[in-house]
């Protein structure tokens, strides 16, 4: 059969870097659900997005559609007729649908009974006229999580032009209120011949616009590399060299400078300044932060000077701001913007920041006297001035500095013993949590679950689709703080008596139960399978200790996958068996060995007997792995009794016995979780069953 290569491309006014991945999906999709429904074969090749455009490559596109013969079920036939053996209403209905008549009707047997089937034979058609009667709609048709309204269209962005190819051929159609053109555009709106679907990266290129995402980012870090000569170097985040790269089509890297005198600033101010503001890239050497920056430019520009110039003029403008603002803050000590927060509302149960401060303050306190009784002062230095730099001008221009100008107020500003000891980044650490001592721990802990509490309070609840609030990211980094903090093992019921003592119970096990999946989530973004992360949710009391058992179950099961499966099977139809016990107001007996009759059942309990201990002495030292590896000696013993046992005999005396012994297998199970739930086969997470 013959076949081309197919491409559409949509050429839009500019798009944000965070839709322009939504529109290659959806894009795809509409096509391939056209080509699905219309029987037209061909195959994905590839997708395309930058600003200003996203397109979709097919290959091997079957020219023609060959003769399709369809059946399509109606309703039932004692109502498609009507007494005399004519059409019903119901069945005229159905035929006025599908613009048919009686003679294509076939009455046949189905399962359900006899059913009207509408028999259609489709002739034979050519691919170019059946895409372009359909593909208008089916482009027009796509569905956006956030649109733009233009006369009667929507879409991400208004489409300015629209370049549909089948093979060498262009197609002319009339799409979102414009007839379809017959070349691409580039970055001015000029023409750009496209001389087949195979070529048309090549004729993009040759025009300095480069439309696959990967090989355009890939570009842009090879350039910045080249920018720089050793031993000066950038260190852009991920994020930003994403954004930079989805913002150009053609990203040209050129370098700019400043004013020393603004290195006497903090770094991170500068870099804050740079990279969140004007999407330029810090520089450095050796020694720290010079004074230079790359910025990025879209395509070739013969005034690359003038650009220079003008971004050197706005860093500089905005470096001047930086400079005006820290010097007022640094006029006054920090703690001194403490009663400043009275004058800052706050959402939720707590009416304002210096509310919030003080039950803060006096929560870190209080775990402190638990967990880090030796640096209890500390904790209550660190979690006073926690919120302090939320009213400075350096942090109301620039939130992201929030922890880390509060840290800079309180080292070398004065020699005031009240203030942070220098070098010390206890209290930015936090905020951040870039890194985890016992102190910032515990402050950073009681910030966020005292955040949490109350939003939830004030019924403030992320959804599945909406978090205005940042609540999952609240709640990751008290999860990190739970799971990480090498000096404390946090224990949820102590840490809940403390701060959870103002709000109904109900309030706590909302959070709670949040940051349980939350902590699931956590697990699999470290490589745990999704089914061990809530196997082991049961053990959450403990986030460090869960995390630990965690990550041994998924070795063990890695080394032992056939007796895991066994074991998980068992687990399930020894629940199963105990609820049925349960349902029937059954109660199981303690054991008694005399009423052991069968020898699988009494080598099932011999070995139970003597891993119980065994087990529960790996699990106090904490050698999760050892106490696995011997639990799997029981998967032999398990199978045979299930073979060879009937639990629910007759004599009452032995079924209470052996749901006894099945009750003490399952608390001996339990030791590690749920394990009925898991799914020991499986050898992947299956994140994708993770919500977000």
């Amino acid at each position: 059969m013959k076949s081309a290569d197919f491409l559409v491309e949509l050429w839009v006014e500019d798009m944000p870097v965070a839709v322009q991945l939504e529109a290659e999906f959806k894009l795809k999709e509409a096509v391939e659900n056209l080509f699905g429904r219309e029987k037209i074969s061909g195959k994905f090749k590839k997708t395309f997005s930058s600003p200003r455009r996203i397109a979709v490559l097919f290959e091997n596109v079957s020219r023609d559609i060959e003769e399709q013969k369809t059946a399509i079920k109606g309703p039932p036939d004692k109502i498609s007729f009507d007494s005399e053996g004519k059409p019903s209403k119901v069945l005229e209905g159905f035929l006025s649908k599908y613009s048919a008549d009686c003679a294509d009707i076939r009455v046949r047997e189905t399962d359900k009974g006899n059913y009207v089937f509408l028999e259609k034979t489709v002739p034979p058609r050519g691919s170019v006229e059946v895409i372009r009667e359909n593909i208008a709609l089916a482009l027009e048709g796509i569905k956006f999580s956030k649109t733009m309204r233009w006369g009667a269209h929507s879409f991400p962005r208004p489409v300015r032009n629209i370049l549909v190819m089948f093979g060498k051929k262009a197609l002319k159609l009339d799409c979102f209120g414009i007839p379809s053109s017959q070349t691409s555009r580039g970055f001015m709106g000029e023409n750009i011949k496209i001389e087949s679907p195979a070529l048309y990266e090549k004729n993009l290129k040759s025009s300095r616009i480069l439309p696959d995402r990967k090989k355009r980012r890939d570009f842009f870090e090879e350039q910045l590399k080249d920018a720089l000569q050793a031993p000066l170097h950038s260190k852009p985040s991920a994020e930003l060299t994403e954004e930079t790269s989805g913002i150009c089509e053609y990203p040209r890297v050129l370098t700019g400078s400043f004013d020393e005198k603004f290195l006497k600033l903090p770094p991170e101010f500068l870099k804050v300044t740079l990279e969140f503001h004007q999407k330029c890239f810090a520089v450095y050497d050796k020694k720290g932060m010079v004074n230079q920056f790359i910025f990025v430019v879209d395509g070739v520009s013969e005034n690359a000077r003038e650009i220079g110039a003008n971004y050197e003029r706005c860093v500089t403008a905005r470096f001047e701001d930086t400079k005006f603002f820290w010097e007022n803050d640094r006029k006054k000590k920090l703690v001194e913007y403490y009663d400043d927060l009275k004058h800052v509302n706050y959402m939720g149960k707590f009416s304002t920041l210096y509310e919030k401060a003080e039950r803060v303050t006096r929560d870190a306190s209080e775990l402190a006297k638990v967990y880090c009784p030796e640096e209890e002062k500390d904790v209550a230095k660190i979690a006073k001035l926690l919120y302090c730099d939320i009213v400075t001008k350096i942090v109301g221009e620039f939130p992201e500095l929030h922890g880390i100008a509060g840290q800079y107020l309180g080292m070398g500003v004065t020699d005031d013993p009240d203030e942070l000891p220098v070098g010390s980044h206890t209290l930015r650490d936090a905020v951040t949590l870039e890194t985890l001592n016992n102190v910032s721990a515990v402050c950073g802990l009681a910030e966020r679950l005292n955040t949490l509490k109350s939003f939830f309070f004030a019924d403030m609840i992320p959804s599945t689709s909406k978090d205005p609030y940042g609540l999952r990211r609240v709640a990751d980094g008290a999860v990190r703080i739970l799971a990480e903090t090498e000096g404390i093992d946090f224990k949820l019921p102590e840490i809940f008596t403390v701060v959870f003592d103002d709000v109904e119970k109900a309030v706590s096990e909302q959070v709670r139960n949040f940051l349980k999946e939350r902590f699931k989530l956590y697990l699999v973004k470290e490589g745990i399978p999704a089914d061990i992360a809530n196997m082991t949710e049961t053990k959450f009391d403990i986030p460090k200790e869960a995390r630990s058992l965690s990550v041994a179950i998924s070795e063990a099961r890695g080394k032992q996958e056939e007796a895991f499966s066994h074991i998980a099977e068992a687990a399930k139809r020894i629940r199963n068996i105990l609820k049925q016990a349960e349902k029937l107001k059954i109660e199981p007996a303690a054991v008694n060995k005399e009423l052991l009759a069968e020898a699988e059942e009494k080598k099932l309990f011999d070995i139970a007997s003597s891993l119980r201990s065994e087990i529960e002495s790996y699990m106090n030292e904490k050698k999760y792995k050892q106490a696995l590896m011997s639990l799997v000696t029981v998967k032999e013993p398990l199978d045979l009794f299930f073979e060879k046992i009937m639990v629910m005999d007759r004599d009452e005396s032995l079924r209470d016995n052996r749901l006894g012994l099945l009750r003490d297998i399952d608390r001996l199970l339990s030791s590690f979780g749920r394990f009925d739930i898991l799914n020991a086969m499986a050898s992947d997470g299956g994140a994708e069953r993770m919500l977000e």
